[in-house]
């Protein structure tokens, strides 16, 4: 299972990770433009919650989409991650 991680640039911890298959979407913006330092992905996710209603437990399935966006202050950093996106199977 291939897994995308985002991980806190100050000590390396991980904020959060996705299994590949739960990104739906991923851009960055254009070359030569300011926005080339910016990339972005949308994700979905399911939730389960429980409502207790007359006694009885009951669950109900929510879906649950994300979307995150990024500016990196290296370029570079921006072209690696979709590289690496890319090799995994990510629509870019």
């Amino acid at each position: 299972m291939n897994i995308f991680r985002l991980l806190d640039p100050e000590n390396e911890m991980e904020i959060i990770s996705y299994r590949v298959s739960q990104i739906l979407f991923c851009a960055r913006g254009p070359s030569n433009d300011p926005l080339s330092y910016c990339w972005a992905f949308t994700t979905l996710r399911s939730s389960t919650t429980i409502n207790q209603q007359n006694s009885s437990e009951k669950s109900q399935h929510e879906v649950l989409y994300q979307c995150h966006v990024f500016r990196c202050e290296n370029q570079d950093a921006v072209s690696f991650i979709f590289l690496r996106k890319k090799n995994k199977k990510c629509l870019i």
